[in-house]
């Protein structure tokens, strides 16, 4: 079963907490808790969130519905994969301690090593960034 811990992100560069439901190669919600005794807030006052992280948790998720086809011993191996694009991305808020922050993200076009996908973070009603990624994966 595939895993957020089969990205190749460590802590504490590794956002996506929980899959609730993928769809392989096609779509998926994930989930993340934020809490302050976070490394990219713990240092700041008063605790914040960046906006630009929000962007990186939708590109982890990205990255592990693209790999969502293969054996999770497999996923990974070998492969190489970058965030190119960032397209019509529109922030409204930020979470707040103690948020739990779903994901959703949905492959809409690939050509070759491309990869398209949009997708929005919310936490629960209240939406917090929407926009448009474009991923590269060595095949």
């Amino acid at each position: 079963m595939l895993s957020p811990e089969d990205l190749p992100h460590r802590y504490p560069f590794l956002f996506i907490d929980r899959i609730e439901r993928i769809v392989p190669g096609k779509e998926g919600i994930f989930a993340a808790n934020r809490s302050t005794d976070n490394f990219f807030s713990s240092n700041r006052v008063p605790p914040s969130f960046s906006q630009s992280l929000l962007l990186e948790m939708m590109a982890q998720a990205a990255g592990l519905i693209l790999t969502s086809q293969q054996p999770p011993e497999e996923a990974f191996k070998g492969r190489e994969g970058y965030l190119l694009k960032m397209d019509r991305v529109l922030f409204f808020q930020l979470p707040r301690e103690g948020d739990r922050i779903l994901i959703a993200i949905e492959k809409t076009h690939s050509l070759g090593k491309l990869h398209r996908f949009s997708g929005e973070v919310r936490v629960e009603d209240i939406l917090l960034v929407r926009g448009e990624l474009t991923l590269w994966q060595d095949e």
